[in-house]
C-alpha cells in the first residue's frame, strides 16, 4: 500500500492507559488490516478536529476537510466524529491501489434523512474502464425514509431503515464475488463482483454525484482489510464492533448466524442456545488483541445496562477493570413485556425461602460469562405504569435460573440482606441489581434472570388480555378486555394516519379497582379510505399513564391490500389485488422476512419470527406501495 504524507501533526485526544496499542493488534486479531480509524483513539482536537490517525500501523491517516466535530459520548458510551453535511469529509491518497479483494466495515449513524435525495456514505473511486465504475467496494448511500440501496444490493432491492433512522449500524462491504450473505442486525453485508484492481482516492462523507451531496453522519469506527475475510473472520470483527457499540448480531434462521466469537475463537454467545433470547444483545469485555475494553454497555433504547464498578457518563471514565484477557459478559432478552404479571400467568418458582412471590416481570434475560471473575451490575427500566411510583426494594427479588424455565426447579432467589452480597435498589423507573457475583452466575456458564416481588404493591395497574381493531360495515371498531384493574381512572384512544403522529379521539371511563373481567369497545364514526392506526393508553387516579401499543386497520372499499388478523400469532393472510413483494421489518430496522405473493389470498408463515411490532412494506406489480404496521403476539 502507498502511504501519503500526514497533512498535520496528530495528537491523541484519548488514551486508554491500561492497554498498549501496537501495530500487531487489529479488530478480530486479523492480519492485513490496512486502515483502522476509531473515535476513541487518534483524534486530534475537538471542535473542530484537526486529524484522525490510523491505528492499523500503516500510517494511512485521514486528511480532514471542513470542520468535523469530536463527540465524547455518543455510541454506547463511546465517542464519535460528526460530519455536518455541509463541507465535512475525509480523504486518503491512493492507498488502495492494486487491491483486488477486501472487506470494509463502518459503524455510523445517520441522524436525519432527506426524502428523495441520495447521499453516499463513502466512495472508493476505482480507476477502471468506463462502465465498471465500482467493481469491488460499493457506494453505500441512503435516500428517502433512510433507505439504503444503489450498488449495495441486487437490482430491485434496498435496505430500509424507515422505522428509526437515528439508530447506529455496522456496514460491511465485502469483495467476494461468489458469496452474498444476508442481513445482520445493524450490519449489512453486500458482495459485488470484481472488475479489476482498485486505484485512485478514497473519500468518506462525500461521494459521487459530483460531490455535491455530502452527508450528515456520526462515525464511531472505520476499518479496511486489504484481503477477502473468511466468514469466521468477519464474525470476529462483527463481535468486536457489536460488543463495543451495543449492536445485536442478526440470528436469521438460528444457528451460527448470530454467534459472538472472541479473537481466540472461543464462542462467547451461542445464538442457537435458547435463541428466543436473541434480542437487544449488549456486552462488556476485554480482548487485548483488538484493544477492546468495554466496561459498561446499554441497549439502544437505554432500558437495560450492564457495567463494572460504578456507571459513568463515558466508558473510558469507568474505573472498573477485567483481571483476565478474553473476558466477556453478554446479555439478551426474550422480548416479553417489561411489566409485572400476577400469578399464575408467569413462571414462578415455588418453595423458595423468603421468596413467597406475588408477581414478576414477564421479560427474562439470558446471560453468558466467559473468563470473568469480577462482579457486575445490572440496571433495568420497567414499563411506565408497571409499578407504583414508590416501590420498597425490600420486596424485590432477583431470580436466577439454569434453563430459562423458572417453574421447574433450578431457580435461586436473591434479596437484600440474604448474605450473598447482592444489593437491589429502585429509582423510578429503574431497578438496579448490584454485585452479581460468580457464586450467582458461575464463570463460563449461561444463566437466566428476571425480577420478582413478594408484595401486592407491585402488580400491573391494568392486566390487559386483548386489544383489537376490526372493520364492521367499513367502520373501525376497537375492543379491549381487562382481567383486573387497579386504580384505573380512564382509557385514552388515539388515532393516526401514518403510524407516527397520533391525536386523541376519545376517552373511556375505567372500572377503578376490580378483579373481574371487563370488556370495552369504541366505534370510529369518521370516514377515511386507507390505513388507520389506533393507540390505547390507560391513566390511574394519580395521573400515571401506561401505553398498550397500537393497532392498524384498513376499512376502505378501494384498498389493494388487506392483512388479517392484526395482531397475529404464527401466520396472517394477505389478500392483494395484484402480485407483489412483501418485506417485513422489525423495530430495530432489520429485515426478518422477504416474500413474493400472488393476487388473491396468501398465507404468510411467521413461526420463526419473534413477538413484537413490525412494519410491512408491500410493492405491487402495478407500482403501488403500501406500508402497514403489524403486531405479532
Amino acid at each position: 500500500m502507498k502511504q501519503f504524507k500526514l497533512f498535520s501533526i496528530l495528537f491523541t485526544l484519548n488514551i486508554i492507559s491500561s492497554l498498549s496499542f501496537v501495530n500487531a493488534q487489529s479488530p478480530g486479531n486479523i492480519t492485513n488490516n490496512g486502515l483502522w480509524l476509531k473515535a476513541d483513539l487518534g483524534v486530534a482536537g475537538t471542535t473542530p478536529i484537526s486529524g484522525w490517525s490510523d491505528q492499523s500501523g500503516n500510517a494511512e491517516h485521514a486528511a480532514i476537510n471542513g470542520d468535523p466535530v469530536f463527540q465524547a459520548v455518543n455510541f454506547n458510551y463511546n465517542p464519535t466524529v460528526n460530519l455536518d453535511g455541509v463541507g465535512d469529509f475525509f480523504t486518503w491518497g491512493d492507498f488502495v491501489e492494486g487491491v483486488t479483494a477486501g472487506d470494509v466495515f463502518s459503524v455510523h449513524r445517520i441522524p436525519t434523512a432527506t426524502p428523495g435525495v441520495a447521499r453516499e456514505l463513502w466512495d472508493w473511486n476505482p480507476g477502471v474502464s468506463s462502465g465498471s465504475s465500482h467493481p469491488y467496494f460499493d457506494n453505500i448511500f441512503y435516500d428517502d425514509f433512510g433507505s439504503f440501496g444503489g450498488n449495495v444490493l441486487p437490482v430491485g432491492n434496498s435496505f430500509l431503515s424507515y422505522v428509526d433512522v437515528t439508530k447506529q449500524y455496522i456496514y460491511n462491504t465485502c469483495g467476494d464475488p461468489s458469496v452474498r450473505e444476508n442481513y445482520i442486525q445493524g450490519i449489512l453485508t453486500s458482495i459485488k463482483t470484481g472488475m479489476g484492481p482498485l486505484q485512485d482516492t478514497v473519500t468518506i462523507g462525500r461521494g459521487g454525484f459530483g460531490g455535491t451531496q455530502p452527508i450528515i453522519a456520526d462515525f464511531g469506527e472505520i476499518i479496511f482489510f486489504d484481503k477477502k475475510l473468511t466468514l469466521i473472520e468477519r464474525r470476529k470483527v462483527w463481535t468486536y464492533l457489536g460488543v463495543k457499540y451495543g449492536i445485536t448480531l442478526e440470528d436469521i434462521g438460528g444457528g451460527a448466524n448470530g454467534d459472538y466469537i472472541a479473537t481466540n475463537n472461543s464462542l462467547i454467545w451461542d445464538a442457537s442456545e435458547n435463541n428466543a433470547y436473541h434480542n437487544s444483545i449488549i456486552g462488556i469485555g476485554r480482548d487485548d488483541d483488538e484493544t477492546l475494553l468495554q466496561k459498561q454497555s446499554h441497549t439502544l433504547d437505554d432500558t437495560t445496562r450492564i457495567y463494572l464498578n460504578t456507571l459513568q457518563t463515558s466508558n473510558i471514565d469507568n474505573t472498573g477493570a477485567f483481571s483476565n484477557d478474553i473476558s466477556y459478559i453478554l446479555i439478551g432478552h426474550n422480548n416479553d413485556l417489561l411489566y409485572n404479571v400476577a400469578l399464575p400467568a408467569a413462571e414462578i418458582p415455588l418453595g423458595l425461602v423468603n421468596c413467597d412471590l406475588y408477581s414478576r416481570l414477564e421479560r427474562e434475560w439470558k446471560v453468558t460469562k466467559t473468563n470473568v471473575t469480577e462482579n457486575f451490575n445490572w440496571d433495568q427500566k420497567i414499563a411506565v405504569g408497571a409499578v407504583p411510583t414508590s416501590v420498597n426494594p425490600a420486596d424485590l427479588r432477583l431470580l436466577i435460573d439454569d434453563d430459562g424455565d423458572f417453574s421447574n426447579g433450578g431457580t435461586v432467589c436473591y434479596y437484600n440482606g440474604d448474605g450473598s452480597g447482592v444489593v437491589i435498589s429502585y429509582s423510578n423507573p429503574t431497578i438496579t441489581v448490584a454485585n452479581i457475583s460468580a457464586a450467582m452466575i458461575p464463570n463460563n456458564s449461561t444463566r437466566y434472570m428476571t425480577i420478582a416481588s413478594i408484595d401486592a404493591a407491585t402488580p400491573l395497574p391494568i392486566e390487559l388480555t386483548q386489544f383489537d381493531v376490526d372493520c364492521q360495515d367499513e367502520t373501525p371498531v376497537l375492543t379491549w378486555t381487562t382481567a383486573s384493574e387497579l386504580n384505573n381512572d380512564y382509557f385514552t384512544l388515539e388515532e393516526s394516519r401514518d403510524g407516527l403522529f397520533f391525536e386523541t379521539v376519545a376517552t373511556v371511563q375505567g372500572a377503578g379497582t376490580s378483579t373481574l373481567q371487563h370488556q370495552y369497545s369504541w366505534t370510529d364514526a369518521t370516514s377515511f379510505s386507507g390505513v388507520k392506526y389506533f393507540r390505547l393508553s390507560q391513566t390511574d387516579f394519580d395521573g400515571t399513564t401506561e401505553q398498550f401499543g397500537s393497532r392498524s386497520v384498513n376499512c376502505g372499499l378501494s384498498q389493494n391490500v388487506i392483512i388479517s388478523p392484526n395482531p397475529f400469532e404464527n401466520q396472517f393472510t394477505l389478500n392483494a389485488k395484484y402480485d407483489g413483494t412483501l418485506t417485513l421489518i422489525d423495530n430495530a430496522g432489520k429485515i426478518v422476512l422477504e416474500q413474493l405473493f400472488n393476487a388473491g389470498n396468501n398465507s404468510i408463515q411467521t413461526h420463526n419470527i419473534a413477538s413484537g411490532y413490525y412494519y410491512t412494506f408491500i410493492l405491487l406489480e402495478n407500482g403501488d406501495r403500501e406500508i402497514l404496521k403489524l403486531i405479532k403476539l
